[in-house]
């Protein structure tokens, strides 16, 4: 007696500890969809994107991007290029239309913490296989969305984020860094910018990186300056980012964001060079960039 009871505590124990880990590792992937978004153009490095959405047993979903022209493909844990849970939120079986469907809603989360661009689509079950177009920002509270097309299903290919990275990069890898030579050379400094003759010589199209309180970055859809000292341009792709103003002749920006009621300002030189901050409803961003050649 005293064995069965022995051996019905080790069991017990066996038991207790296989849910222990269980639980330590997460809910179990049920299904698993892949998909990507393209475009051509100079920006496409920032914009082409492969996504990794995986559905959980538990009802939870979770959307992967990876900006795969990007030039990164380092470890996922601090891979710049790849965004683990950029969308995230529940899923479950429904009929419809009279046939089984998976209902699945998902969003971003902004810098503020606020639930933002919510995505609710239904995928019909075929067999276990599904496809959906999934919508999605370039960066989380821009209002204007791209979609791309995810598929998959029970097969669970990817149970490692560098594998999944690994099958989508497109580019050359960063090439590990060279010893430096025994007596190199100083860099070439970039000569002193030279006053502008008129507001013309800052004319052009500016490749401008924004950087947020929180650190996360992104790039302007577009930043102009005209040669009568126009400035315009927009954070990203819909008309509710958009900002307009001037440049004076010591190249002091002063823009306002109409739509969002928002502040730009910086400065540009003659040799390509802009900077500034921008302030929409109490929250600062800086940004910079450079003037791209003809």
């Amino acid at each position: 007696m005293k064995k069965v009871i022995a051996l019905i505590l080790a069991i017990a124990m066996i038991l207790t500890l296989a849910i222990s880990v269980t639980a330590e590792e997460g809910p179990a992937v049920k299904y698993q969809l892949v998909g990507t978004y393209r475009e051509d153009g100079e920006y496409a490095a920032r914009m082409n994107t492969a996504f990794l959405v995986e559905l959980y047993e538990d009802g939870t979903v979770s959307v992967d991007r990876f900006l795969f022209a990007a030039g990164d493909n380092s470890d996922f844990a601090a891979n710049t290029a790849y965004a683990a849970g950029y969308m995230t939120g529940t899923w479950e079986a429904v009929e419809k239309d009279g046939l089984d469907a998976f209902k699945i809603d998902v969003h971003c989360v902004d810098d503020t913490g606020a639930e933002v661009n919510p995505c609710t689509v239904y995928a019909y079950d075929n067999w276990g296989e599904m496809e959906f177009d999934l919508s999605f920002p370039i960066v989380p509270g821009m209002q204007y969305m791209r979609s791309a097309t995810v598929a998959g299903g029970e097969e669970i290919k990817y149970t490692d984020r560098n594998a999944f990275i690994a099958d989508y990069f497109e580019g050359e890898a960063a090439a590990p860094a060279a010893e430096a030579p025994a007596a190199e050379a100083p860099a070439e400094e970039q000569p002193a910018a030279a006053p502008a003759a008129s507001v013309a010589d800052f004319a052009g199209e500016y490749d401008v990186i924004n950087v947020n309180a929180d650190g996360q970055e992104s790039y302007f859809e577009e930043f102009v300056i005209e040669e009568d000292g126009t400035v315009h341009g927009a954070v990203e792709g819909s008309g509710m980012t958009g900002f307009e103003g001037t440049v004076d002749i010591d190249g002091n920006i002063t823009c306002e964001l109409p739509r969002l009621g928002g502040t730009l300002t910086g400065t540009v030189d003659t040799n390509g060079n802009v900077s500034g901050t921008s302030e929409v409803r109490g929250r600062t961003s800086t940004w910079s960039g450079t003037r791209f050649e003809d």
